[in-house]
């Protein structure tokens, strides 16, 4: 058992408990003046004294041991049904029962039915065993029932009766963010809508050939994917409208807690009318598969070319450094000290630019091509300055509804992955872990303030892809939409006299090899300026990551410096070498 992030949410127990989320999601009334919809999730908790045969923990009464947690709309991306909690933390490399893998399962054109669980999912024998928990007893004796939850009921092509719960439906195609989940639950798109995007910028060109947007808010490109299918197509904006209308409908006849509801969009829709899913399930008695988490799954494809629209693109005329005034939302964010991040219970969170964003494994097959499109384009003679700030990040975040009396950082669930980054740093990482471990370093951050982009626990910078107006293929990792600027994880280290050094490892591809670079400011416990690191992430793409080929004479009177060799002993790099090599 290991987490998938580092990501905590405090409203789950460390008790050192594993459960299992079986129930979601009940939306419950705003509470005074917070604009954040709250939701229920249910967990069952998990009885592992033997892993190979987990089993649902039970009352004295023999009711399944239930936990029963209130969250932001926010943080529905991060919940999957079925998945497995332990302190706080999401985990992996659990089965449980008849959990079975179904890949590119093609569901065609039919009518979907809306059935309860209660129908297809049996209770056995006299001690109530249950294939998935529909209800139980939390600590307090309180009684749970799922059984009125809302699932569809469908077919596959080749027969296979499927039983998905409209959660599913909602977390996995309409809340693929935290953005759009609080939307969705919180008042009526149309309405919403407004707050996510400039309306005079976005919609069809005048010759209607393509759709263009431009958010107000850093959104993920699979947000703006998803916003563009609403918008574009007629029977999707319909069932997104029909969210929040449904939840009204549900209060006016006397349902005070209404479950979230919500009808597959490509369904009936001219433009796509089946789709390939990818999903980890139950095999039940009735002989239907239960449909958990549905971690893949094709895209509506538009009907027209699809262009994000961002506001504005600066290039210093000094440095001629360009760089994209949005970085693409991925990861995790990196808590102060390295702390985990802690998304903490449902509250408005503050207004303003930056957001940290979580990211979750999911995957889409042929997402529809999405150009980038600047509104302005500048030239400054200021150094370009980060949404966030190394010394003032925090552990508390939230993924509630943004709002003037909010008290939490920013936090969006976005459902576009990015995987595979994080391991290219891994030996460096443990390197660090050890020097710590042998106080020879006091503390150590991530030094992220130039085009900061989030990915597990770590924030890296993002190399500029141009000098001026000249691209620099070297500096572009991925082709078509996966195309991003290279990375370099810059940390700052405090030595035990407190002192700071500035280590920067760039990412390496394929027969690729680069020295480390270690810097040290002249002025005694001083940081380094931000401008300072712009220009060393400058000389980092002119020079192709050889260090010493770069022109240095505008840093001379600020830094010192050196170049590290990657020393590796027994697989492992060497903490001693490196340790050595301090200035």
């Amino acid at each position: 058992m290991s987490p998938v992030s580092d990501t905590q949410f405090a409203r789950l127990p460390l008790n050192d408990t594993l459960y299992r989320l079986v129930g979601a999601a009940k939306i419950l009334p705003k509470i005074d003046e917070m604009e954040t919809p709250r939701v229920q999730l249910w967990f069952a908790e998990i009885d592992n004294h033997e892993p190979e045969r987990l089993a649902y923990a039970r009352r004295a009464s023999g009711a399944c041991s239930l936990l029963s947690v209130i969250e932001s709309a926010g943080s529905l991306p991060a919940f999957p049904l079925g998945s497995f909690w332990h302190d706080m933390t999401r985990q992996h490399g659990l089965i449980m029962g008849d959990q079975i893998k179904i890949e590119n399962l093609r569901i065609p054109p039919q009518k979907w039915i809306l059935v309860h669980p209660k129908d297809y999912i049996r209770i056995h024998g006299h001690y109530g065993i249950q294939e998935f928990p529909l209800s139980g007893e939390d600590i307090a004796g309180q009684l749970h029932d799922l059984r009125d939850a809302p699932y569809y009921r469908c077919y596959s092509d080749t027969g296979l009766e499927l039983i998905i719960p409209a959660y599913e439906v909602f977390r996995r195609f309409y809340g693929v963010c935290s953005f759009l989940s609080n939307a969705l639950l919180s008042n009526h798109w149309n309405n919403e809508l407004e707050n996510l995007i400039v309306g005079s910028e976005t919609g069809f060109t005048p010759e209607g050939d393509v759709y263009k947007i431009l958010t107000k808010q850093k959104l993920s490109s699979i947000s703006c994917r998803a916003i563009a299918h609403f918008q574009t197509s007629e029977y999707a904006n319909k069932q997104a409208q029909g969210i929040f209308v449904g939840i009204q409908n549900s209060r006016r006849s006397g349902v005070t807690h209404p479950w979230v509801q919500v009808h597959p969009h490509w369904t009936e829709d001219k433009e796509k009318d089946d789709i390939t899913l990818s999903f980890l399930g139950q095999q039940l008695s009735s002989g239907a598969i239960l449909v958990l988490w549905i971690y893949n799954s094709e895209f509506p494809p538009p009907p027209v070319p699809l262009v994000r629209v961002l506001a504005n693109q600066k290039i210093p005329i000094n440095s001629q450094q360009s760089s994209q005034a949005f970085s693409e939302p991925a990861g995790q964010p990196k808590g102060f000290n390295g702390d985990p991040v802690v998304i903490h219970p449902p509250a408005d969170t503050r207004l303003g630019n930056y957001v940290s964003h979580l990211a979750i494994n999911e995957i889409w097959s042929d997402l529809p091509d999405m150009r980038i499109e600047y509104k302005n384009v500048t030239f400054t003679d200021q150094a370009l300055k980060s949404d966030e700030k190394s010394n003032k990040r925090k552990r508390n975040h939230g993924t509630g509804h943004k709002s003037s009396s909010g008290s939490l950082s920013s936090a969006s669930l976005s459902a576009h992955a990015q995987s595979g980054i994080k391991n290219r740093f891994s030996a460096l990482a443990a390197c660090f872990m050890q020097l710590e471990k042998e106080k020879v370093i006091k503390q150590r951050l991530d030094y992220a303030l130039i085009n900061p982009v989030a990915v597990g626990s770590a924030v890296y910078c993002m190399l500029p892809t141009k000098l001026g107006t000249t691209d620099i293929p070297w500096a572009i990792v991925g082709r078509g939409d996966d195309a991003r600027g290279r990375l370099c994880w810059v940390s700052e280290i405090e030595l035990p006299d407190g002192s700071l050094q500035y280590f920067f490892e760039l990412e390496v591809l394929d027969e690729e090899a680069f020295y480390a670079l270690i810097v040290k400011p002249i002025e005694n416990d001083a940081r380094l300026p931000e401008e300072s690191l712009s220009e060393i992430l400058k000389l980092a793409v002119l020079t192709k990551g050889r260090w010493n080929n770069g022109d240095w004479r505008n840093l001379e009177n600020t830094i010192v410096r050196g170049r590290i060799k990657h020393k590796f002993e027994n697989g492992v790099l060497s903490a001693d070498y490196v340790r050595r090599k301090f200035l």
